[in-house]
């Protein structure tokens, strides 16, 4: 037990953190400068990784808000697609009850027998040749002109003739 207690921490290797055996002797100035010269290797490997760890942090942040940019522009896609769906599922309900209206409203108009029929009678009728009430008043009261005027002829006709028979008569007396 004794030898352990006399042994130097260099030979358990207890105090070198990252390898090369030995521990510097504070006397020895060949060994400080190894050890400055391994500190200032390891401060450099600590500031390179240091960097790269700020590149990454400055990688992961501008991803970030790449994401939510994106985020937020899918969003609003997503809305404006979904309002224009709302658009067009109005619009297709309006279509379906106008064709709904305009279904019942062919179903009300006459069918093509019942079309030739109503041909068939209007053939047979022929209204274009009907006569309108102002044409008839009109051919009515011609009519009774014409009648009253050779009734008038008539008269005339009579009154001459009696005239002339009065005269003959009063003539031969």
């Amino acid at each position: 037990m004794v030898d352990q207690q006399t042994q130097k921490p260099e030979d358990k290797g207890g105090f070198n953190l990252f390898g090369g055996g030995k521990k510097p002797d504070p006397n020895n100035s060949g060994s400080i400068a190894e050890f400055v010269g391994e500190l200032n290797n390891i401060s450099r490997r600590l500031r390179i990784i240091e960097e790269r760890y700020s590149g990454l942090r400055r990688k992961v942040t501008v991803i970030e808000n790449n994401m939510l940019s994106s985020n937020k522009k899918n969003v609003t896609e997503i809305k404006a697609n979904q309002e224009q769906l709302d658009d067009f599922h109005h619009e297709v309900n309006k279509m379906k009850e106008n064709f709904k209206i305009m279904i019942s409203e062919i179903k009300e108009c006459a069918k093509r027998d019942e079309v030739k029929v109503l041909q068939r009678y209007i053939d047979m009728w022929e209204p274009i040749q009907f006569v309108t009430r102002r044409e008839m008043y009109k051919l009515i009261r011609d009519s009774v002109e014409s009648q009253f005027d050779d009734l008038n002829i008539r008269l005339q006709q009579e009154d001459y003739i009696k005239d002339q028979i009065k005269l003959r008569l009063e003539d031969k007396k």
